[in-house]
């Protein structure tokens, strides 16, 4: 479609810079989905042991530790990192207008509650892209990856200096408290959430799609101790093959006191895995069959409203005629 052709904005709608037009009542939800980190809020007591306060390396530091950089929209993901790869979340352009900002987020177009909130999460976001891209490297590297708009460098550095100049980096107050923190270990949010909330199968982040892929990743340390088992039972062998070591009673019974605990290690351990399947195939056959009825019954509800929209529509035709 040419350019010409687009059409205007619709009205009673917002257009979001970088983003679609969003009708007004609805612009304070999206907001707030698109800012949102009160999971880890509600663990921020417990976030000392996942990270650092205000710890944020700069891009060009994630690369040469040899991390990949993974895009999420999920804010409360931004800045996790796992497996040697850390979730940061794009920019939304958006914050980069300063009359959407003003107007939206501290100028009263929402609940002056809600209003601080939107505000202190924008801030943060903001903050951890100025700690992030600090030099013309890390803005190469933001821009390759999707997480900034294709502008200036020069641009983008003076952004970066008017929000230092705003906010205060050091103190960080005027961000949300999730940004007190920096950068987040997701096996240790995953404990966290295990721990408090009572996630106990999913923990606050969850990657694995396929059972091998769960078990390759949760029983790899056992190849390493099987290493070690077998190492020690094989010169548990030659030593016992030896003259001295058949009249040595000590070491006759420390090794079949070892190979009876690795015969029944390694069997609880294979029984210990089953029943873990058997419970994951089980948890994950019941969240399947109830999310496969709650659509059902939303499909039922969507098609009674439709109807009942269009018989009212029709009615409302005849009387006019």
């Amino acid at each position: 479609m040419p350019p010409e052709e687009l059409p205007a904005c619709p009205g009673g709608h917002v257009e979001l810079p970088g983003s679609i037009f969003m009708p007004e009542h609805a612009l304070a939800g999206h907001l707030r989905a698109e800012l949102d980190v009160s999971r880890l809020n509600r663990v921020h007591s417990h976030l000392w042991l996942a990270g650092r306060p205000g710890h944020i390396r700069a891009l060009h530091r994630q690369r040469m530790m040899e991390r990949e950089i993974v895009v999420t929209e999920q804010t409360d993901l931004h800045l996790v990192h796992q497996h040697g790869k850390i979730y940061i979340k794009p920019l939304p352009e958006f914050l980069l207008d300063h009359g959407f900002f003003r107007t939206h987020l501290c100028g009263g177009a929402v609940p002056q509650d809600e209003e601080s909130a939107l505000h202190a999460s924008a801030c943060g976001l903001l903050a951890s892209y100025v700690e992030m891209v600090l030099h013309e490297s890390d803005f190469r590297i933001a821009v390759e990856n999707g997480l900034l708009p294709n502008i200036p460098w020069a641009q983008w550095a003076a952004f970066a200096a008017s929000v230092r100049m705003n906010v205060d980096l050091v103190a960080r107050d005027q961000l949300n408290r999730r940004y007190i923190y920096g950068e987040l270990r997701c096996d240790r949010l995953n404990w966290i959430y295990r721990l408090t909330s009572g996630q106990w199968m999913r923990g606050y982040h969850y990657i694995y799609t396929e059972y091998g892929h769960f078990f390759g990743r949760k029983l790899a340390w056992l190849l390493v101790a099987f290493a070690y088992m077998t190492v020690v039972l094989t010169a548990l062998q030659l030593a016992l093959g030896t003259d001295d070591g058949q009249q040595a009673a000590l070491l006759g019974a420390v090794g079949y006191q070892f190979s009876m605990a690795t015969i029944y290690g390694v069997t609880g351990i294979i029984a210990g895995a089953f029943v873990v399947f058997l419970v994951l195939l089980f948890v994950h056959l019941r969240l399947t069959l109830g999310h496969l009825k709650r659509k059902d019954n939303e499909r039922v509800v969507a098609v009674e409203r439709r109807r009942t929209v269009e018989k009212a529509g029709a009615d409302v035709s005849t009387c006019s005629c």
